[in-house]
């Protein structure tokens, strides 16, 4: 799909338009994980050794860095089970959509790409979608950081690596309509939208 023409493929769907979920674990089963890699380890022999051999401020440093290291990726570990938990909320539970010539309303899980959205204020968008209405407003901030609403409109961008804040002819998922109604369709769902990309960075810190 060339989302800079507007031109849409509908395709298989990739399965259920959610993100993936990630395992979750209990706060001390991320603590106790941080003591798992194999330097942590070689670490705690020469905190032994030096604390054998008597030589007390090398081991005490040693064991300093092991509890920094824990310390830190526990708190990194744990920010990103939550910040992935963060990101499905913004995600909308129903949607609008054009399915044999009548617009229904849907479990946003079942959009799959080529399915035309309809939207109006106050709604979150279910999907990355190709705006095919004149203009409408969207509030876009849980990905670019604008707090004001931007106007959508339908528009044919003929650029490469646009950046989020001006591809004014596209709607994403997680953002939400501000005023106006719009129709949209859909050409990326799940983790292939901007917001699943947000997720798989953060899963990638695992």
């Amino acid at each position: 799909m060339d989302i800079f023409t507007g031109g849409c493929k509908t395709s298989a769907s990739d399965g259920l338009n959610e993100l993936k979920e990630v395992k979750r674990n209990n706060a001390l089963h991320i603590f106790i994980n941080q003591f798992k890699s194999l330097i942590i380890w070689i670490l705690i022999v020469a905190r032994i050794i030096s604390g054998a051999l008597g030589e007390t401020i090398d081991a005490i440093s040693i064991l300093a860095i092991v509890i920094l290291n824990a310390v830190i990726g526990f708190y990194q570990e744990y920010s990103a089970e939550k910040s992935i938990e963060a990101l499905k909320k913004m995600t909308a539970p129903q949607a609008k959509v054009k399915r044999d010539g009548q617009v229904i309303s849907i479990p946003a899980t079942d959009i799959v790409v080529g399915d035309i959205l309809f939207l109006e204020a106050g709604d979150l968008v279910a999907a990355d979608a190709v705006d095919k209405c004149a203009s409408f407003k969207c509030v876009e901030s849980a990905l670019t950081g604008e707090s004001e609403s931007v106007i959508k409109q339908q528009a044919t961008l003929n650029q490469n690596n646009i950046p989020l804040a001006d591809r004014e002819n596209i709607i994403f998922m997680g953002t939400s309509v501000a005023t106006g109604t719009a129709q949209a369709v859909v050409f990326a769902t799940a983790m292939n939208t901007e917001l699943g990309q947000i997720a798989r960075l953060i899963r990638s810190w695992y």
